[in-house]
């Protein structure tokens, strides 16, 4: 429930709350504090220059985003800032982007000085209505895709929708492809998910704002439940990574050139195929879900890509224990279970059928 523009998440590290800023100049006035630090990514800082200018620029560290930054050497980028600032617990720390910006940063703030408290505002539609809450963060090493990770959640959260305008196509369908993901694991917004799916992101028009805020709404709502009920990652919690096998792998095997929730997307529907051959979902309802995404995805940028080093991603993936992976699948609609699948069985025999049969994303293997 969302009252007074404020949702609290509770959290057996520390309640946290999210708080919906209505303006630009709202924003601006909740993070000017003298005491405070900004870390800040490069793009965000250039496109809204009037959130820094009353700021010292000592304070503010800039930050190129991409999948480089999510890092241990990007990490050490964070710790040196710290250590020139004489960086405490008792300091304030401000991050400003998008999930690359929110995971080095939860990382940095969990490790130094055993954790410090700091407050996010995300600024990519794929932080605000997923990413932002829960948190888990996680970094790259050595090509494997988030094996490093802390849970830290941030002491607040300042969510200003308008970030949306300034965001690129393709950075829309990435968020928009983890709130699909939400939205169809919460059975909710079928129609208006169709609809999108049919006409396109339209949310930079004024009259279309409003549909994305509530589809935001509604995700944090149902991420909310998952993360209150199994905070660490134990549970049901898992069923919350439906789609990121493959998409986890897919970013791997494309050298990140793939958005991560477009990846996202083309995972659900390789693992909707699983469960269908599984027996565990019906042709019928397979076919469904593609109403949610198929004309806004199918023609996403895929290049050829090495099916061996796919797999061995798949193999390195932390839901991965003895030759099998723990995929979230569903049964029906908000109806969804884990199941262990052999890697060298059953997900490579489907894997391969789904390319040759039911490939609407035209998938190529080197």
């Amino acid at each position: 429930m969302i009252i007074n523009n404020e949702i609290e998440i509770t959290s057996k590290i520390k309640n946290y709350t999210i708080v919906i800023v209505e303006t630009i100049s709202d924003l601006i006035e909740s993070i000017k504090n003298v005491n405070t630090y900004y870390i800040i990514d490069r793009e965000v800082g250039n496109l809204y220059p009037d959130l820094v200018t009353h700021i010292d620029k000592n304070r503010i560290l800039y930050l190129i985003s991409n999948e480089g930054l999510k890092t241990l050497s990007g990490s050490e980028m964070i710790f040196d800032f710290f250590i020139k600032n004489n960086i405490n617990k008792k300091s304030k720390i401000i991050a400003i982007g998008g999930g690359v910006i929110q995971d080095v940063v939860t990382f940095a703030t969990h490790v130094f000085h055993r954790g410090i408290e700091w407050v996010y505002v995300p600024t990519t539609l794929l932080a605000m209505s997923d990413s932002c809450i829960g948190a888990k963060s996680a970094i790259n090493y050595k090509g494997i895709k988030n094996p490093l990770g802390v849970f830290h959640p941030p002491k607040k959260i300042l969510l200003y929708f308008n970030f949306v305008n300034t965001l690129k196509y393709s950075d829309l369908l990435s968020g928009y492809g983890e709130i699909l993901k939400l939205n169809i694991i919460g059975g909710k917004n079928s129609n208006i998910l169709i609809n999108n799916n049919h006409k396109g992101i339209e949310c930079r028009k004024s009259n279309s704002l409003h549909i994305l805020k509530k589809l935001i709404k509604d995700s944090l709502l149902i991420k909310k439940k998952f993360i209150e009920k199994d905070e660490f990652d134990v549970g049901d919690r898992r069923i919350l990574n439906y789609g990121h096998t493959f998409g986890h792998a897919l970013e791997s095997a494309l050298n990140n050139k793939i958005p991560h929730g477009i990846a996202v997307v083309i995972g659900i529907d390789i693992v909707n195929y699983i469960s269908y051959r599984l027996g565990h979902l019906s042709k019928e309802s397979f076919e469904n879900y593609r109403n949610y995404y198929d004309k806004l995805y199918r023609n996403s940028f895929l290049r050829p890509f090495d099916f061996k080093y796919f797999l061995d991603r798949i193999r390195n993936d932390k839901k991965t224990t003895n030759g099998k992976v723990l995929l979230s699948l569903p049964k029906s609609s908000g109806i969804f279970f884990l199941k262990h699948v052999s890697i060298e069985g059953d997900l490579q025999l489907f894997f391969l059928d789904y390319i040759d049969e039911d490939n609407i994303f035209k998938i190529k293997l080197n």
